[in-house]
């Protein structure tokens, strides 16, 4: 293969990943079609959308994952665990209106348990059922750098709280998806 034949690739690859970018169409990450569908949270009355090949993690992986036993309820992963969406549903209503307080103090216990956590972006906004608080973040695994977004709101009297995670060096490839994911996230009709 030519050098030129190489760059036509890597552009097809460009207009490919740029096409598909929804989670309607899919998103190529690492040159794969990731597609998505929607699913519901087993018991908690809320639907999102997940890749397809996502499964739920083994009990005795979250175990060592998430090691309190106030693990998330409802985590989805990749076929090696390093992707994951984790959602949970507390008997601990939140003020709509104090989302912004919240994520503050979310942001304060977590650098306080971490100092060398290093936050990027934080967001409110309306969903089609509620308002969401979410922000992103990396923080450092005993050999790994972890990039993470945590999002909450106020669901039926309840918080409904969750993180995404991957590897950091994933980061530019699940940002979008993620948060899209995280956006999708609705009461079941």
């Amino acid at each position: 293969m030519t050098k030129l034949d190489e760059q036509i690739l890597d552009l097809r690859y460009e207009e490919k990943k740029h096409t598909l970018s929804s989670l309607e169409d899919g998103f190529y990450i690492k040159d794969e079609l990731v597609e998505f569908q929607e699913v519901e949270i087993e018991g908690k009355n809320l639907t999102i959308y997940t890749p397809q090949s996502f499964t739920t993690m083994e009990l005795e992986v979250a175990k060592i994952k998430y090691p309190s036993e106030q693990r998330p309820q409802w985590i989805k992963t990749n076929t090696n665990n390093s992707i994951n969406i984790c959602v949970s549903l507390i008997d601990t209503p939140i003020n709509e209106q104090n989302l912004e307080k919240e994520m503050a103090g979310y942001k304060s216990l977590l650098k306080n348990m971490n100092p060398s956590i290093e936050f990027y972006q934080s967001k409110i906004e309306p969903l089609e059922d509620f308002k969401l608080a979410w922000f992103d973040y990396k923080s450092f695994a005993i050999d790994n750098q972890i990039y993470n977004i945590m999002f909450f709101a106020s669901v039926e009297n309840q918080m409904l709280h969750g993180i995404f995670n991957c590897l950091y060096n994933d980061r530019e490839d699940w940002q979008t998806p993620a948060i899209q994911m995280i956006q999708s996230i609705k009461i079941k009709k």
